[in-house]
């Protein structure tokens, strides 16, 4: 039973957070508004991109040249683009884990399970919360320090999704347990029946989450393609602004293929 539970939570503690499964640190902050992305330290602002085409710093705006201003607004717009790609990868990612969970309660317990309803409706909640969190005007905050309005897919996002998974775990082991006491106090029938019933339920777990699987670790590695493309980005402008140049936002561990822009 515990590789069922593990499974789900994977699918979304690994998947839908692109910066594990990219390998990956984020080694600053980033805030993300209409009219501003702000970079930080701690609790501290290090420089703003306003409009996604002026770069400041301490409150005053930097001259840049054509080649300055060009990688600014490429750097901007890269950050810009990669919000939609977090977003779906995210949903898909939670639509996945409440498939898999599903599947285990039809496996396992009643249909009027009210444990099994309550955690259909967690994931219903959390889904919304995230929709809410990516909708247009709402600032988005990533490994920020200090923040009021919350981190953008940060430990309170991981906290609910290891709740949903504790509280199912409970009641399916439970259920499990039931039904296996049941079977070693009756007859070698029952017991055959729920060891093929296991096999069973195992065997179409495995088909009929692969493709879904498959299809969110495309996206994800998508997703991790566009990261190593923005890192990269960071680095240029980095070189190209000594001003800017101590800060860091992404660090990636490992090295990704980016494609070659066309």
């Amino acid at each position: 039973m515990k590789w069922v539970m593990a499974s789900v939570l994977s699918f979304v503690a690994a998947c839908a957070q692109a910066k594990q499964a990219c390998d990956m640190e984020l080694q600053g902050g980033l805030r993300i508004t209409a009219n501003e992305l702000a970079f930080t330290q701690g609790n501290k602002v290090q420089y703003k991109i306003l409009n996604d085409q002026t770069l400041w710093l301490n409150g005053r705006e930097l001259t840049l040249n054509d080649q300055q201003q060009a990688l600014v607004k490429h750097y901007a717009y890269g950050i810009r683009a990669l919000v939609p790609e977090v977003r779906q990868l995210s949903l898909d990612g939670v639509d996945l884990a409440a498939e898999a969970m599903s599947m285990v309660f039809q496996g396992f317990l009643e249909p009027d399970n009210t444990t099994a309803q309550k955690i259909a409706q967690e994931f219903t909640l959390l889904r919304a919360d995230l929709e809410k969190g990516f909708a247009d005007g709402t600032p988005i905050n990533i490994n920020q320090q200090g923040v009021s309005d919350g981190d953008f897919l940060g430990a309170g996002f991981e906290q609910r999704i290891s709740n949903i998974v504790e509280t199912s775990g409970k009641e399916i082991s439970w259920d499990v347990i039931k039904s296996v006491v049941s079977s070693i106090f009756s007859d070698n029938e029952k017991a055959r029946d729920f060891g093929e019933r296991m096999k069973k339920f195992g065997e179409r777990m495995d088909r009929e989450m692969k493709v879904r699987s498959e299809k969110l670790e495309a996206r994800g590695n998508s997703v991790c393609r566009s990261i190593a493309a923005l890192d990269t980005d960071e680095e240029e402008l980095k070189a190209a602004v000594k001003d800017i140049s101590q800060f860091n936002l992404i660090q990636m561990k490992k090295v990704i293929q980016v494609s070659p822009i066309k």
